[in-house]
């Protein structure tokens, strides 16, 4: 006898066979027996019919990294059927960090990421700080983690915009290597956000290579997913020929009207590289939206050496970088498309309202309140 039987539900289990309806036999935490025909009897019998039965889904791309850190046990997650989701998605991710630069990172983590860990002073700095902390708390779900490359590069070099020199490219090598060896799945791109956006295509193969070795990924966020879109994927297919990595393209988009109708040469350009035996994969959402910090608006180079230095920028306003900002915002759709989910509490007045609505609030053009 089971535990528990599952009954009569429409089985689809993962392996791209045809769904079929029948039972499934649990003991303990362990499914035992998945029947179509078989009678399956259990201490506790739930009728299924009319609903589905499948294993639990893995969410490839979230930022919930400081969820288990905080004791948020994942009911959001669950309610959505899934079990497994994985944090360190888009260049940025709490590890690894060093004593010297660690309040640095932690700010580069919150200027994009809403949920950030309730405790400041966290010992945080490596995978394996991280396992030790999340196995304290009370997790329904699992958790993997991708290493951001924003945050290694950061860990190793700052936030500077530069090329790696010789003694940084091993020194992130090294640190990348322990990091999978600890338990990290791979390796994520975040190439709109510095310093990620900083890397370039030599500093990828390279970093590449290690995490084939570890039998690691490379998820990337491109860095452009409009109009420069062909080339950020040649830029992607280079480094997944070149090093050997399995490369998984996140959020495959194609952002802004100039560029809608032209999903399939995206698509042929991915199937050529695979029938030359790259490895590449992408996934998708299925709304006409995307999320992100609103720092998202500021250029790279306006946010090359941290924090402190974007916001003497910001405060300086130089026409250059206020140019820059409108065109950004406009590729978004502009401040009538651009809406601010929350503010994590700073000014909760603003939740959920666009830029437009809050210029006129404000009494100020769009950029002047992007800034402010």
């Amino acid at each position: 006898m089971y535990d528990i039987v599952l009954r009569n539900g429409l089985i689809v289990d993962g392996t791209r066979s045809v769904p079929y309806i029948g039972s499934v036999g649990i003991i303990g935490d362990r499914i035992e027996d998945i029947s179509r025909d078989k009678e399956l009897v259990g201490k506790e019998e739930i009728d299924c019919t009319g609903l589905v039965i499948s294993p639990g889904f893995i969410d490839l791309h979230t930022h919930s990294d400081a969820c288990p850190l905080n004791d948020k046990s994942g009911e959001s997650m669950v309610n959505q059927g899934v079990t497994l989701q994985i944090g360190g998605n888009c260049g940025i991710s709490l590890i690894p960090a060093t004593v010297e630069n660690k309040d640095e990172i932690s700010s580069f983590f919150a200027r994009t990421v809403e949920i950030v860990p309730d405790d400041k002073n966290i010992d945080l700095y490596n995978m394996g700080d991280y396992i030790s902390i999340t196995n304290e708390k009370n997790q329904i779900i699992n958790t993997g983690l991708l290493v951001g490359h924003g945050t290694l590069r950061a860990a190793v070099m700052g936030f500077d915009d530069r090329k790696a020199n010789d003694e940084e490219m091993e020194a992130m090598k090294v640190l990348l290597d322990k990091e999978l060896k600890g338990g990290a799945f791979g390796m994520s791109l975040g190439l709109i956000y510095p310093p990620s956006s900083y890397g370039d295509v030599e500093e990828f193969i390279e970093l590449g290579k290690v995490i084939r070795d570890n039998e690691g990924i490379i998820t990337t966020h491109m860095r452009d997913e409009g109009d420069g879109i062909f080339n950020s994927i040649d830029e992607m297919l280079e480094v997944a020929e070149k090093s050997g990595v399995h490369m998984h393209i996140s959020h495959l988009k194609l952002m802004g009207t100039p560029q809608w109708g032209r999903s399939q040469e995206v698509l042929d350009k991915i199937d050529k590289a695979r029938e030359k035996g790259a490895i590449i994969t992408a996934d998708q959402y299925p709304y006409e939206a995307s999320a992100t910090g609103l720092a998202a608006l500021v250029p790279s180079w306006a946010l090359s050496g941290g924090n402190t230095k974007m916001l003497e920028r910001l405060e300086e306003r130089s026409p250059e970088l206020l140019k820059e900002i409108e065109t950004i915002m406009n590729k978004r759709g502009g401040p009538s498309r651009v809406l601010i989910a929350s503010t994590n509490g700073s000014s909760p007045e603003f939740d959920g309202k666009y830029i437009s609505d809050i210029s006129q609030e404000m009494n100020l053009d769009a950029v002047e309140t992007v800034i402010q």
